[in-house]
């Protein structure tokens, strides 16, 4: 493998923090794939009470940031994107990239964090860490149940602040900024869950398929290898028939 060193973190420029409210990657492009990613990190406004600041970081705790950054950058979206930028021929890695899957994308973000603390990450059975991870794991439930029941079921706003709030344990600030979210996008939300999903069958599969000389680093390897294609067709470029 490669190895990767053109990872920048910063703090995240002021015009950019309604879209990083709490962290996130902005990749090197695909034309340019030398250039720094960067992996930017906001801070609580100054002007924030202290209620307000309070509840963000319970949210958005020092486990949580592990899971963020094992999801933003390292090795999540930044190694992802890096494999990505290696497709060739260039027209390819262009077109895969404009048009990447994103359950491919976010699905190996959430799988990324999964591994890490499979293999050991935090002694692998710190109970705060754990206890996050289901956490994030009812989080990922609720942005697709909330993508679908706003867009196509009529759930008002109380019931999905209720879904979010009461049902999935998130801060009413996360809560109230995800409802923002969910309402100016569509079937993006989703793409955590259903990604995900796809990434465990796969894995899962591959496992039992190569039995005792199953080598993970490989299939890591393989299956970034291709760019952020559909993962129906990661499925038959992996196992196939």
């Amino acid at each position: 493998m490669t190895r990767h060193d053109n990872l920048a973190i910063i703090e995240t420029p002021p015009f950019l923090r309604g879209i990083y409210s709490v962290a996130g990657l902005n990749a090197a492009p695909p034309l340019e794939p030398s250039l720094k990613s960067l992996y930017y990190v906001t801070s609580i406004p100054g002007d924030w009470p202290d209620e307000k600041a309070d509840a963000k970081l319970r949210e958005y705790n020092r486990h949580k940031l592990y899971l963020l950054s094992m999801h933003e950058a390292l090795p999540g979206h930044y190694t992802q994107l890096e494999y990505a930028n290696r497709v060739q021929p260039e027209w390819r890695r262009v077109l895969r990239s404009a048009y990447g899957n994103n359950a491919y994308i976010e699905g190996w973000a959430q799988y990324a964090e999964q591994v890490m603390l499979e293999r050991g990450f935090h002694d692998g059975g710190e109970p705060k860490m754990t206890l996050m991870f289901r956490k994030e794991e009812l989080r990922v439930l609720a942005n697709a149940i909330l993508d679908v029941r706003l867009h196509v079921l009529g759930m008002t706003d109380q019931q999905a602040l209720d879904l979010m709030i009461k049902d999935t344990f998130q801060e009413r600030p996360e809560a109230e900024g995800k409802l923002r979210r969910a309402k100016l996008s569509s079937t993006q939300l989703p793409t955590y869950f259903v990604g995900w999903q796809a990434w465990r069958r796969l894995r899962n599969d591959a496992e039992a398929r190569g039995g005792a000389g199953f080598d993970l680093r490989a299939y890591h390897d393989e299956v970034l290898s291709y760019g952020a294609i559909p993962m129906s067709a990661l499925r038959r470029l992996v196992l196939p028939e």
